[in-house]
């Protein structure tokens, strides 16, 4: 795992599902947030999507290990941020 740096920001959200299905069944016609993904060799990736993307988002989940819909109104269950090596936080982080 790599270090992170000064005012490096870590947000920590909700397990990824492997049921792809699932996951697609849950999002609503008026869902407006970010769509996160890992992909078979664990890169994690996210997007924004909407209600409008639905044909697309099934298409871009195909070849996909896992994924959630996190509406723009979820916060993160953890936000951290690195302070700098004096110990003080300077991060200018919406938190």
């Amino acid at each position: 795992m790599p270090d992170l740096g000064p005012r490096a920001l870590l947000s920590v959200w909700p397990d990824l599902s492997a049921d792809i299905p699932a996951v697609l069944r849950t999002m609503s016609p008026d869902f407006a947030g970010w769509v996160v993904v890992e992909h078979a060799d664990g890169r994690i990736h996210s997007f924004h999507a909407d209600g409008d993307d639905r044909a697309g988002l099934t298409e871009a989940l195909a070849d996909i290990r896992a994924a959630t819909l996190l509406p723009h109104t979820t916060d993160p269950l953890l936000v951290a941020v690195e302070p700098d090596d004096d110990g003080i936080v300077r991060a200018r982080w919406p938190i």
